[in-house]
């Protein structure tokens, strides 16, 4: 059943992708290809104040950033650095597929 979604991540990061540069905790930086977003969202204060902030996120192939951990470096050539916060695999069930990367911006 996974066979159909095989492939599928990493046509997905060719097609809408670029290089990244990521460096895990205690490694060595490497390019990768990864699919980058800055996701504007909304929040609401505890006063009832609504607030707005820019997300960034990170979409790579699971294969790629499996060493990745909290603390490690990207850099998506945006003249930016970013920290890893978290990931979550995305829904394919295919063990080739894409894992979500929440990041902080450095400063």
């Amino acid at each position: 059943m996974t066979r159909v979604f095989d492939g599928m991540a990493r046509t997905l990061v060719r097609t809408f992708g670029g290089a990244v540069s990521i460096t895990p905790v205690g490694g060595t930086a490497r390019d990768i290809q990864a699919i980058f977003r800055e996701i504007p969202f909304a929040f609401e204060t505890e006063n009832g104040r609504e607030l707005r902030d820019i997300k960034p996120v990170l979409a790579a192939r699971a294969s790629d950033v499996a060493d990745l951990r909290r603390g490690a470096l990207v850099a998506p050539g945006n003249g930016k650095t970013y920290r890893y916060l978290s990931s979550q695999k995305l829904g394919s069930p295919s063990a080739d597929g894409l894992t979500e990367i929440a990041l902080e911006l450095v400063e």
